[in-house]
C-alpha cells in the first residue's frame, strides 16, 4: 500500500513540474515572439520599456508591453492563429477607467 502511495505521489509531483515547465517555456517563447514582432514592425529595443508575459484565463498566454514614450499605458499582445496581434483596449495606469476617453494612444494598432 505504501508503495502505491509513493508511486502516486511521484507521478503527481512529476506532472506538476512538467506543467510548470510548460507554462514557463510558453511565456518565454511568447515574450521572444512579441519582441521580434515589435522589432519587425519598426520599433527598436530602446523604444520598449518592458514586455511581461502572463498565464491566465482567456487568452491563456498574453504579453503586456509598455513603451518608453507612453509609460503609463499598457498594450496587450497574444498569439492568434500563429500570428502576434494586439488585442483589447490599452490600460492607462493599470485601469480601463481613464478620464480622457478620446486619448490618442501612440501605439494602438488598427
Amino acid at each position: 500500500m505504501k508503495k502505491y502511495l509513493l508511486i502516486t505521489l511521484c507521478i503527481v509531483i512529476l506532472v506538476s513540474l512538467l506543467l510548470i515547465l510548460f507554462v514557463n517555456l510558453e511565456k518565454k517563447q511568447l515574450k521572444t515572439e512579441v519582441n521580434d514582432y515589435l522589432l519587425q514592425t519598426g520599433y527598436k529595443n530602446s523604444d520598449i520599456t518592458s514586455i511581461k508575459t502572463f498565464f491566465g484565463r482567456m487568452p491563456y498566454f498574453s504579453a503586456r508591453v509598455v513603451f518608453k514614450d507612453e509609460e503609463n499605458v499598457e498594450y496587450f499582445y497574444v498569439k492568434d492563429s500563429g500570428e502576434i496581434k494586439q488585442f483589447s483596449t490599452p490600460l492607462v495606469n493599470g485601469s480601463r477607467n481613464y478620464s480622457d476617453k478620446d486619448q490618442d494612444f501612440k501605439h494602438l494598432e488598427q
